[in-house]
């Protein structure tokens, strides 16, 4: 099991890298916009979960996007924005919602 620590210090140098290093992505002709949480939720406890989202909500204004993957149901309506994924017999539907 990953301690939400870890993950927080992770989303801290993705966070600290865009800011201490921006001129890098410049030099290439990009900014880093985009920061991807893939599952770290189903790893905690609430108490957990309920840091991690406080933490993204912290770094939320250093990123155009945050995109958040998760099948925890109790997350659907932390973030203001999501997209749903169903898979009915004949394919699989995305939809914001």
């Amino acid at each position: 099991m990953e301690y939400v620590s870890t993950i927080i210090d992770r989303l801290a140098g993705a966070v600290g890298h865009s800011r201490l290093r921006p001129e890098a992505f410049q030099r290439a002709g990009a900014r880093l916009q985009m920061l991807v949480i893939d599952e770290d939720f189903g790893s905690q406890d609430e108490i957990g979960r309920r840091k991690l989202v406080e933490a993204v909500n912290r770094v939320q204004g250093d990123f155009a996007c945050i995109l958040v993957i998760t099948h925890i149901n109790a997350l659907k309506d932390v973030f203001p924005t999501r997209i749903e994924i169903a898979q009915p017999p004949q394919g699989s539907v995305a939809q914001v919602v």
